[in-house]
């Protein structure tokens, strides 16, 4: 049976599904999300409508900084369909967007209003919202809307001396300041000292569907409803809760399906509690969908980072010590995430290597620029580049290839679990497994490395500009402190998931439902998996970090385990035979020595122990389960990319020919599953290193409003990848032994690709910033006959 076969069948029809007890982790299966989506049934927020809904309209600042003078409603006000306008002093009772909970303190006073306050800080802000009947009403009245700003000095350069942001308001909020080890004393008694200042362009996420939000609110049952939730349902529905005045348990979060998540959907915008206080005021359904140019200027941005760093190393190239200072442009004000990008880079830069001292200074900038939060690996794709290219400098230092200087400085697998005197995110950073030099051998003998090189050096001697680069990196995953599922099987044998988790297209119902198959012995399409609902579970926490197959997984795990053991403890009554000769095949509870004998089915274990029966006899009703799982640590899978690309002489073009991802999970639940990550992950690591930055004019306009300006990566720039998912180094945090695959195709990717260009053009150390412009490239050629090489 296939899987749209599965997915159609009724809960009464479920036990019929079930199939001899074989494994199903590790199991390449087809997912059971696409049904909907091939069918075109699938529902995204734009897809939400209510009857008598109103649409909302943002009216955004023009001006990057600036005090506000007057902002003129009328003529807005009195448009056909307008029904509300509203400015600050409107919604003045309802506080900032709140951050999620850090160690740093003081940054309070930085969160965003709703509505612009006195004065806008970038280009984009909302100073204004129209309520209409129709959307198109709704634009031409948000045009109606005129505003009086008086401009004022723009800071756009985050790498400066600190100055006054806003009255009493500094633009360095915070510094982060990590490391362990005598610093100095490395860096003085070092035979040398290798430094580099290099640089991350500002990119982000940019999913196909932008963000959207559908309010309404049930007088009747006093219960106020969202739609178009994504990734963080249950913080964003407390947060808002408190924001608006109401009790948790009064409202609900729904999430349909998502268009994309990469860490800037699903986190709390202004939009999302102006649909929602709009829906108490105005006693209707309020939808607002935003479009690209909203998306490109509004939605959280990310990467944008500056680091001077410099290692002190012996005379073979071991590392003494590394200093890295450097600064991360977070935008216009502390957003949702605070200062987590920042504070992961300073506590994950050192990836697989051996550093006996480290001292990182984080300057977290203000500038007037959209706001930042957490893309696909953040502060570890900013940190491979820059710590990955500062391995390359030192193996040019000291006269060695690149992969020796690595194979010096890894850490060993006899040394694990490696704990490193560091935090990231509130937690101690204590490596949990790895065989980094494992992994290296398996990479080099996949691309056949000696003879790569060989045929390279080949073409380049016969005129081409081609490549290759190397980058090794470490992960993070499984982010607790917990995770929590209730599993129930009906009277009928229809098995069924809540979770917490949340889907934004990684595919969790499938991997969650091979979880629970593989302890109940059943068919994992067998299994219904809910989730982003709040009003079915009190307790989520959606999907970011890498964290679900890790968390949700073993919380789906124990509780199925539970399950199992009440369904064999049940069956031994019915059967009245030992528990111990029992097992539970086939989605029935049979003899092990008469497999072919009597049986009860799970459906009927269900019935016999439901509150009715009358031989439930004082045991626990229902066949059902909770299952939480916690963990204090993050685990750490690692990986490598490796790069080969090829330089057009005449544009400065950089075409990546051939990309390997060798990445080790631990245990892979569903390989397809992380081979899809990988691959999704590397187109977006590639928009980074070679094409995708949001720039800004000197007065603070933003230059990439369109995809024409902000160029996203398609199939024809994808080279052809090889994916190798290896399992040499299962985690001892979970009982699976799994770690995240969710981020490992982006992180190396800016790194390897780097290093590909600087052997293509035979120049170490040539990039020193992303992305990687034709321009740049271009100039350099033009210039080689005169001897004047510009740098990237």
């Amino acid at each position: 049976m296939n899987t749209q076969d599965s997915r159609d069948a009724t809960c009464a029809d479920a036990t019929k599904l079930a199939r001899s007890k074989a494994a199903v982790i590790g199991r390449s299966v087809t997912r059971l999300e696409d049904g909907p989506l091939v069918r075109g049934e699938g529902s995204f927020a734009a897809d939400v409508n209510f009857p008598h809904q109103l649409h909302m309209r943002v009216v955004r600042s023009q001006i990057a900084h600036g005090h506000i003078i007057a902002i003129n409603i009328e003529e807005a006000r009195v448009q056909p369909g307008v029904v509300a306008v509203w400015t600050y002093a409107d919604v003045a009772e309802v506080p900032p967007i709140p951050f999620r909970a850090t160690t740093v303190q003081g940054l309070e006073p930085y969160c965003q209003p709703i509505l612009a306050r006195d004065r806008v800080r970038y280009v984009g802000e909302p100073v204004a919202v129209i309520f209409a009947t129709d959307p198109y009403q709704a634009e031409d009245a948000a045009d109606m809307v005129w505003t009086e700003i008086e401009p004022l000095p723009v800071v756009l350069d985050a790498f400066g001396e600190p100055s006054e942001f806003a009255p009493g308001l500094s633009t360095e909020p915070t510094v982060i300041r990590k490391g362990y080890g005598d610093v100095d004393v490395a860096f003085a008694a070092a035979h040398a000292v290798v430094e580099l200042d290099l640089a991350i362009g500002r990119h982000s996420g940019v999913p196909l569907e932008c963000r959207g939000a559908v309010a309404r609110y049930d007088a009747g049952r006093d219960v106020l409803e969202m739609h178009g939730a994504a990734k963080k349902s249950h913080w964003n529905r407390d947060e808002m809760a408190k924001m608006l005045g109401r009790s948790p348990s009064s409202f609900h979060l729904y999430e349909g399906h998502v268009g994309g998540g990469f860490g800037v959907r699903g986190e709390l915008y202004p939009e999302d509690v102006l649909v929602c206080l709009a829906a108490l005021r105005l006693r209707r359904p309020i939808k607002w969908i935003e479009d690209r140019r909203e998306h490109l200027i509004a939605t959280n941005h990310s990467r944008q980072q500056r680091h001077v760093i410099k290692a002190a190393i012996d005379a073979e190239g071991h590392l003494l010590a590394i200093h890295d200072e450097f600064f991360h442009d977070q935008g216009a004000y502390v957003r949702t995430h605070g200062p987590r990008v920042a504070d992961m880079a300073a506590g994950l830069l050192l990836g697989p290597y051996r550093v006996p001292a480290y001292r990182a200074l984080g300057h977290y900038r203000l500038t007037n620029k959209t706001g930042c939060g957490t893309y696909r690996s953040p502060g570890r794709y900013e940190t491979t580049f820059v710590r990955e290219r500062l391995m390359d400098a030192i193996a040019q230092r000291i006269g060695v290839d690149p992969v020796t200087l690595r194979r010096r400085n890894l850490i060993k697998s006899s040394e694990m679990p490696y704990a490193r005197p560091l935090d990231a995110l509130g937690v101690d950073v204590i490596l949990d497994s790895g065989d980094y030099a494992g992994l290296l051998d398996k990479t080099l003998m996949r691309v056949n490395w000696d003879q790569l090189n060989a045929n390279l050096a080949a073409r380049r001697a016969e005129g081409e500009l081609v490549g290759v680069g190397l980058a090794m990196f470490v992960e993070k995953s499984g982010l607790g402190p917990s995770d929590g599922v209730r599993l129930t099987i009906d009277v009928t044998g229809c098995i069924q998931l809540v979770t917490g988790a949340a889907s934004v297209g990684q595919g969790m119902e499938t991997v969650l439902a091979q979880i629970c198959a593989e302890e109940l012995g059943v068919k994992y399409s067998a299994i219904r998996v809910l989730h982003g609902r709040t009003d079915l579970i009190e307790f989520g926490n959606g999907a970011h970090a890498s964290r679900v197959t890790v968390m949700s997984g073993s919380a789906t795990q124990i509780a199925a385990q539970k399950i199992r053991r009440k369904a064999l403890e049940a069956g031994a009554i019915i059967l009245k035979i030992p528990v111990d000769e029992l097992d539970l095949v086939d989605g029935h509870v049979r003899q092990l020595s008469h497999p072919q004998g009597p049986s009860v089915s799970l459906g009927e274990i269900a019935r016999d122990l439901h509150p009715s029966s009358r031989t439930l006899a004082g045991r626990e009703p229902g066949l059902s389960a909770e299952g939480w799982f916690f963990s204090e640590h993050m685990n750490y899978p690692y990986g490598i990319h490796v790069a080969q690309v090829n330089i057009d002489r005449g544009t400065g073009e950089v075409k990546v020919e051939r990309y390997l991802v060798a990445y080790d999970v631990g245990r892979a639940v569903n390989p397809m599953l992380i081979k899809g990550q990988l691959l999704g992950g590397l187109a977006q690591g590639l928009g980074g290193a070679l094409y995708e930055e949001f720039t800004y004019d000197e007065e603070g306009q933003p230059l990439s409003t369109t995809f024409a300006d902000y160029v996203m990566v398609t199939a024809q720039e994808m080279p052809e990848v090889d994916v190798m998912i290896t399992e040499d180094a299962p985690s001892p945090l979970n009982p699976l032994g799994m770690k995240g695959a969710g981020e490992g195709g982006t992180n190396g990717v800016g790194a390897a690709v780097a290093a590909a260009v600087d052997n293509a053009l035979n120049i170490p150390g040539f990039v020193t910033r992303l992305p990687i412009k034709p321009m740049t490239i271009h100039r350099h050629l033009r210039v080689m006959k005169e001897n004047v090489v510009p740098h990237a």
